[in-house]
């Protein structure tokens, strides 16, 4: 959907006048991914938040059962994952291999992610 390329290359002002115009966060693309689990595998921290001020859905599941802490797990992006626990997700979510937020930081060397969770 368009929200979601603008949200996966981090544009806030075309993903703001589309919310505007009513384009849904919870449009998935072909691999189940939300325009939240989009902005934050490109560490869109600013299209993150506006995206969670206008609806989307934190705990959100790709076709892989991850949810957008898996992909800020792996990016590494200390602020995207400390914006996604104070919204509340799931940090102890595993996804279809059994791989939680925290095994995936710990997998990427995150250190500083991996201490957050």
């Amino acid at each position: 959907s368009p929200l979601n390329l603008a949200s996966k290359g981090g544009h806030y002002l075309t993903a703001a006048v589309l919310l505007d115009h009513g384009a849904s966060p919870e449009q998935q693309d072909q691999y189940g991914n939300k325009a939240l689990h989009l902005a934050v595998q490109g560490s869109h921290l600013a299209v993150a938040q506006l995206l969670l001020q206008r609806g989307a859905s934190i705990q959100a599941f790709n076709n892989e059962r991850q949810n957008a802490l898996h992909f800020a797990s792996q990016t590494g992006n200390r602020r995207i994952v400390q914006l996604l626990l104070d919204s509340g997700i799931d940090n102890s979510a595993r996804d279809r291999l059994g791989r939680s937020p925290l095994y995936i930081a710990a997998s990427h060397g995150n250190s500083v992610i991996f201490q957050l969770l």
